[in-house]
This record gives C-alpha cells, sequence and structure tokens, in this order.
C-alpha cells in the first residue's frame, strides 16, 4: 500500500517527487517483485465541477498542481502494474500536518462559538 503523500503546491518540485516519482518507483518494485499494489489517490483527480458525485470511470480533470500529480501516479500505476488498486480519498486527517479535525479541536478550546463553512460536500462513496 502506498500512502504517502505530498500535498503542498508552492513546492512544485517535492510534490512532483513524492506523488509522480515515488509512485513510479514503488509501482516498479511491486511489479517486479509480484505483488498487488495498492495506491492511495485524491478526489483532487476531479475539478469539483457538476452537480452529480463523481463515480469510478468518470474522466479525471485535475484540481491545482497537488491534483495534476496525484492523477500522474494513478496513470504510472495503471501503466506499470495490472494488480493494482487505486483508492481516491477525501478529508483525509491524523496525527501530523494540518487538517479540519485538529483545526476544530484547537478552536474549541478558545471559543465557545465556532462558524463553519456548510456549503461542501464530501463524497458519499470513494473507488
Amino acid at each position: 500500500m502506498h500512502c504517502a503523500t505530498y500535498t503542498a503546491e508552492s513546492d512544485k518540485e517535492t510534490c512532483w517527487k513524492v506523488n509522480v516519482e515515488g509512485t513510479k518507483y514503488l509501482a516498479a518494485v511491486a511489479k517486479e517483485i509480484g505483488t498487488k499494489f495498492m495506491y492511495i489517490s485524491t478526489d483532487y483527480v476531479f475539478d469539483g465541477e457538476g452537480k452529480a458525485p463523481f463515480m469510478e470511470l468518470d474522466k479525471p480533470n485535475p484540481f491545482g498542481y497537488y491534483g495534476q500529480t496525484k492523477y500522474k501516479g494513478e496513470l504510472a500505476v495503471q501503466d506499470l502494474i495490472q494488480s493494482s488498486f487505486i483508492v481516491r480519498i477525501s478529508w483525509i486527517f491524523g496525527v501530523n500536518g494540518n487538517n479540519f479535525v485538529k483545526t476544530m479541536l484547537r478552536l474549541a478550546e478558545s471559543r465557545n462559538l465556532l462558524n463553519v463553512v456548510s456549503d461542501q460536500i464530501g463524497p458519499l462513496h470513494t473507488l
């Protein structure tokens, strides 16, 4: 499972190296040793336009440089190895880095009332 990603679009070189080059190297090794390969991608491979949820076979139109690099990573996986799975996720959170959950917890410590956007809709499913 390849779940590394780099989201800082301002650092294009590292974004490309992690999301495209790193993915190519790992997929090539998986092919060489004959194992299945799972690539964690993003919903940023889509532009967010439209009213219906994106489906597995919808044509990607990446949003921003990060989305472009993740889509290039997807293409590398598809080109290099047949035994692969691509999972597109969104709104990730974890211990490291900034994310919505950590921001809300931090703000809740210092405020009695939080104002949060209500016009964003997350995916109903992932690949």
